[in-house]
């Protein structure tokens, strides 16, 4: 092999990984934000309906609804899933999850622009540049950071539907490769 071929086949390499931790940082901000986005719906209706549920004068309760034999049933529910997600709620911790998800979505939003601006670079300069490849080495350890706060069991059906949209947003062969 050549000393160009052998350059060629290492920019081929380096750009397969400047690639993947682009398409990977995409990823990553889609299935965060959806999980930040899921957890703060779950809490915020549990708060609504531990409220609801809390009013047993007056209020929700008082209204004529309730008077009847099917809204006496409804409000028996209402009341019933108010108290037991009042008693479960704390084990969930949503806001250390919200706090959590928002960490994750706001980290790979910053990776993923920091690597679509090196992607830029590269496909404008079609080389690496010593400025680019600081920012994605930049990229690297930030993704490192984060590291720590990812879900243990990322959920795969929502890995797979996401990757599906990464793969149309980004498909690999619009990405530059010598």
């Amino acid at each position: 092999m050549s000393d160009a071929d052998e350059k060629v086949e290492n920019l081929r390499t380096s750009l397969g990984h400047i690639y993947d931790a682009y398409r990977t940082a995409l990823l990553n901000r889609k299935y965060y934000g959806h999980r930040l986005e899921l957890t703060r719906r779950l809490s915020f209706w549990s708060e609504i309906l531990i409220a609801i549920g809390a009013t047993s004068s007056g209020g929700v309760a008082g209204l004529a609804i309730w008077g009847t034999i099917t809204g006496q049933y409804v409000w028996l529910w209402i009341s019933g899933a108010a108290t037991v997600v009042s008693v479960i709620k704390p084990a969930f911790q949503f806001g250390k999850s919200i706090e959590n998800y928002t960490k994750l979505w706001a980290g790979h939003t910053n990776i993923h622009l920091t690597l679509r601006e090196v992607v830029e670079d590269i496909n404008t300069k079609k080389a690496i540049s010593s400025d680019t490849a600081k920012k994605y080495l930049e990229s690297r350890q930030l993704n490192k950071e984060l590291g720590g706060l990812d879900d243990p069991k990322p959920r795969e059906r929502l890995v797979r539907s996401f990757q599906a949209l990464v793969n149309r947003e980004i498909p690999p062969e619009s990405l530059w490769m010598p």
